[in-house]
């Protein structure tokens, strides 16, 4: 049997004719990598910024802005390689600059928070400071990464020269 009459015969389909099966997989393996750059990001990131905090070798707002400014260029370089390949002739500029934006934004957001509680839990102990300064910039990264998405980044949009 070909592969065709294979693919065919392997139950409903989606506008493209490929089984649905075959796309629910490359999806869920898609998020799979996802998250796992995420996880690595956000472990390399988290840790620095609980060691500078920690040692309260700078100010919380300084460490933040420091930390996740370093970690927009391997996010960067992890997204595109591992989870959004390139795929046909669109400039990497068009790919970087949208997601430098969306990372301004993100360390803009996280550094006021992170200042903020960090001014407040000042004369906490140094652990649940820290703790509190980690956990402030998780929550404010998570619910930033939940109100965009890098795929618009990486992902060629249809224009005159696609045919539309």
């Amino acid at each position: 049997m070909s592969r065709a009459r294979r693919l065919a015969s392997a139950g409903p389909t989606g506008f493209d004719g490929a089984p649905l099966w075959l796309r629910w997989r490359a999806t869920i393996s898609k998020l799979l990598r996802y998250g796992a750059v995420s996880v690595v990001c956000t472990v390399l990131s988290v840790s620095a910024l609980a060691a500078l905090v920690w040692a309260a070798a700078i100010p919380v707002a300084w460490a933040n802005l420091a930390v996740v400014t370093v970690m927009i260029l391997p996010s960067f370089i992890l997204s595109k390689r591992w989870v959004w390949p390139h795929r046909g002739n669109r400039h990497r500029a068009a790919e970087l600059i949208p997601f430098a934006v969306a990372s301004v934004l993100a360390v803009t957001m996280s550094t006021v928070g992170v200042h903020l509680v960090g001014g407040w839990t000042s004369g906490w102990a140094r652990s649940s400071r820290t703790a509190v300064v980690v956990l402030t910039d998780l929550g404010i990264f998570g619910w930033f990464s939940s109100c965009s998405t890098t795929r618009s980044c990486f992902v060629a949009r249809a224009g005159p020269r696609d045919g539309w």
